[in-house]
């Protein structure tokens, strides 16, 4: 698999990234920086940042649950449409002014009520596998998901049967709008309607995933904490194979060569060139960055970050290695790799949430005004 330019059904379906995507993330989080700077805040990160787990938590559960409350909810809007189509002409002008008020904010209200219920049974029944859903459902919102796709009014999973899977996307939600709309009115006051319901669900649903994308300055670490391909019952040569090829791998190293790169110049720079704390801290964009960066000094979650990317790329190599090994023949013994790979891969994920939890810290710490005690050269900020 390779990345592509531009999202399609299969390449969603494949979890397989798109350059636009990635544009689009890189696009979001720049809106946040220059949000921060202008007006010298980042309270949007730290809001953004502490309510995406809540929102990235979707599992197949989750979506039965969503589709099953948002049917029995929607019954109501469509019992008063039916009843305002057989009335006359007097009493449905008297109820066109409530109809209209009820069908614009019940679907909205509908949504969101029916998200909530359905991430509260979830998280309560099954915690831990709404938790473990978070990194890939957070790399799907923002390195495969562009805006060639409509964003989907409600969660949907490929892996729910299709009799249980919600249809609600974008276009079929304006369409039912010309369906459902009693046939009686005259066509400029449905299409107004159809207007207003698209606006309220459009508007919302594509500020949800750039609000997602723009996260990306928090929790890009998920990256790394990402399972790109199970081993359960796979050969050991069909497991790296898989592995290699996967691009989210590939975007991972790149990002872990990145992440060491610039650790390092920040070492060298801050050794070599004795103004360079102040230098960095001369413009208002590098005093935010200043935040993530720390030019003055070596912070623990940066030290985390750094063995994090080591790990990702020394499992790369190796993943190479072994493979021509496998098809060598040279290979006897494929216990330690695979013990290797199950080591390395539950020690990433403890590493991007220990980093995950610092630099949120410390931006809620930035954003707020309480006054909360500074990271430090602490491993924890409440040691």
């Amino acid at each position: 698999m390779a990345i592509r330019w531009v999202s399609s059904p299969e390449s969603i379906r494949a979890n397989q990234p798109s350059v636009l995507a990635i544009a689009e993330t890189l696009a979001a989080m720049g809106v946040s920086i220059w949000i921060a700077v202008t007006w010298d805040t980042y309270l949007h990160i730290a809001i953004g940042a502490s309510i995406a787990p809540l929102l990235l938590m979707r599992t197949d559960e989750s979506c039965v649950r969503v589709a099953q409350i948002v049917g029995k909810l929607m019954q109501p809007t469509g019992l008063l449409v039916d009843y305002t189509d057989e009335v006359g002409l007097f009493r449905k002008a008297i109820l066109l002014v409530p109809v209209v008020i009820l069908v614009l904010l019940w679907p909205p209200t509908i949504f969101l009520v029916a998200r909530m219920a359905a991430w509260v049974a979830t998280l309560v029944r099954q915690p831990l596998v709404a938790f473990a859903a978070i990194p890939g459902n957070w790399t799907n919102a923002t390195v495969v998901l562009d805006s060639k796709k409509w964003p989907d009014i409600l969660p949907a999973s490929d892996n729910v049967p299709a009799a249980h899977r919600p249809t609600f996307d974008i276009p079929g939600m304006i369409e039912g709008v010309f369906r459902t709309t009693p046939r009686n009115l005259p066509q400029a006051l449905i299409w107004l309607y159809a207007l207003v319901i698209a606006l309220l669900i459009v508007v919302p649903t594509f500020a949800y995933r750039w609000s997602l994308k723009s996260t990306a300055i928090i929790w890009f670490p998920l990256l790394w904490a990402m399972h790109s391909v199970r081993g359960a019952g796979k050969p050991l040569r069909t497991y790296l194979d898989i592995y290699l090829r996967d691009p989210i791998t590939k975007i991972v190293l790149w990002v872990s060569i990145a992440a060491i790169i610039g650790f390092a110049a920040k070492i060298v720079l801050f050794n070599e060139w004795a103004s360079f704390t102040v230098w960095w801290n001369a413009t208002p964009l590098r005093q935010v960055l200043s935040l993530y960066v720390a030019p003055a000094e070596i912070q623990w979650w940066q030290v985390a970050m750094v063995i994090n990317s080591a790990i990702a790329i020394v499992m790369y190599i190796l993943a190479r290695r072994w493979l021509v090994r496998i098809e060598h023949d040279e290979l006897s013994d494929e216990s330690i790799p695979r013990r290797v790979f199950r080591v390395g891969l539950f020690i990433r994920p403890i590493l991007s949430c220990y980093t995950i939890a610092c630099t949120l810290y410390i931006t809620i710490r930035a954003a707020s005004d309480w006054e909360l005690p500074a990271l430090g050269t602490k491993p924890f900020p409440w040691m």
